[in-house]
This record gives structure tokens, sequence and C-alpha cells, in this order.
């Protein structure tokens, strides 16, 4: 067997001997795998979560959080696009969203569309929270553009 190959065999049986039995394992034998093969960092963006509160004085706050590619939250500040959709598809802009605002977590760095389109940053952790103000009854849907040019929905923000 190949030195490369023995070596990671090797790094393997340690990983699953030191993760065997711990809700975490998978964790454990990434970490284990990672430092074996020099790799010292987690893989790039890869996806996000989204979390809808409840509409409180015309706000609803949609907390965006940020995960690399084996679905760990982001451990570092991370730059995304976003913009608001009418449609689940997010085929169609919104056409008048009201305001859109950060509520305590993360900046918008540019908005190229008044309170529809722009790029934001995540704070340290991979969160951006975002507060969606709307007086009326009306539809919403958060899409945020990853890197990789994969767009992710949220589901309906709904103005009641």
């Amino acid at each position: 067997m190949p030195t490369a190959l023995a070596e990671l065999a090797a790094f393997t049986k340690k990983a699953l001997a030191h993760a065997l039995g711990k809700p975490q394992a998978y964790d454990e034998i990434r970490k284990v795998l990672q430092a074996g093969l020099g790799q010292t960092t987690n893989p790039p963006l890869a996806g996000c979560s989204f979390t809808i509160g409840a509409e409180a004085a015309n706000v609803i706050n949609v907390v965006v959080q940020l995960v690399d590619g084996y679905g760990t939250d982001m451990a570092e500040r991370s730059v995304v696009d976003y913009y608001l959709s009418s449609d689940t598809n997010g085929d169609t802009l919104a056409a008048d969203p009201g305001t859109t605002a950060i509520g305590t977590d993360g900046t918008i760095l540019v908005e190229y569309t008044d309170d529809l389109v722009g790029k934001a940053i995540s704070e340290a952790d991979g969160d951006i929270d975002f507060n969606v103000t709307h007086t009326g009854t009306s539809t919403f849907y958060l899409n945020i553009v990853l890197p990789n040019g994969k767009k992710k929905t949220s589901a309906a923000i709904t103005f009641a």
C-alpha cells in the first residue's frame, strides 16, 4: 500500500476508535482525518438555514445561519448576496417589501436596490439576522445566493 494510503488508513482507524460510541462521531472523524491530511480549515460556505420569527409591530425577524460543507455553523465572517422575492422559487423580485435592515447580527454592506437586493456579511459565528418591515398583508421569501451560485430560499415571511 502506498505511503499516503497507509497513513490515511491509520488515521481512519484512529478516528473510528476515538469516535466510537460518541454522538458527535462524524465530527470527531472529520477532525482526525483533516489533521492527518494536513487540512486545517473547514470547507467553504456551502449552505444556510432560516429561522423566521413572529410578526411584531409590522416587523418579522429572519435569522440566517450560514454553514460549511459539513453542515457545521461557519466559524468566520462570510459574505453573501440576498434578495426578497414574492414567490417560493425566488424567480420574481418582491414589488414593495417595505424595509429590510439588520437586526442584531451581521451587516448590510451594500444595497443594490433599496430594501430588496444587497450584499451582507455575517458575524464571526456565521449568522445574519434581517428585520423585514411591512404594513399590510403580503408574503415574501428571503433568498441567499451562495458563492457557488446556488440559491437558498426561506419559508414564507407572511405579514397578516
